[in-house]
This record gives structure tokens, sequence and C-alpha cells, in this order.
């Protein structure tokens, strides 16, 4: 059986990597409305700003799950206590 996962993971890994190496020399100025940063490597600066979005998405993510599952334990909450209630009627 052939890992495609693994072929793939490292097709992309190959493509980063030679991404990288083509874009090492350029160089930006980033500027903060209050403070700028001359010559600063493009590729950290690509770098930061996918970390930041990977840790936007976690923290959605972990928002969504957490109301989620709220919302799920309110729901069996609710049934449970509605199902204590008709055997306590019903005897």
């Amino acid at each position: 059986m052939i890992p495609w996962k693994l072929i793939l993971f490292m097709m992309i890994v190959a493509i980063c990597i030679v991404f990288i190496g083509f874009n090492l020399d350029y160089r930006m100025t980033l500027s903060f409305g209050f403070a700028k940063m001359e010559n600063v490597p493009t590729i950290i600066v690509l770098a930061i700003v996918f970390m930041l979005g990977m840790l936007f998405s976690f923290i959605v993510i972990f928002v969504n799950t957490i109301k989620t599952s709220k919302k799920q334990h309110q729901k069996e909450k609710s049934v449970s206590h509605e199902e204590t209630t008709k055997k306590q009627n019903n005897t």
C-alpha cells in the first residue's frame, strides 16, 4: 500500500523549501503606523503571519468547541430532567 498522505506531505514540504530558497534574499519594510522595521526578510514575515493565522484559527475552533459542548450538555440535562419528571408523574 502506498502512503499517499506521506508522499503529499513530502511534496508540500519540498515546494515550501524551494519557495523559501528563492525568496531568501528578498527584504521588505514593515510599518506599524508608530514604528518601522527595515530590511526584514520576507520569509520571516510570511512565517509570522502564518503562525498568527494558525493561532487565530485554533482560538476560534476552541471557542466553538466549548460553545457546542455547553449546548449539548444543556440539551442532555434538559432531556434527563424531562424524563425524570415524566417518571415521577407516571407513578
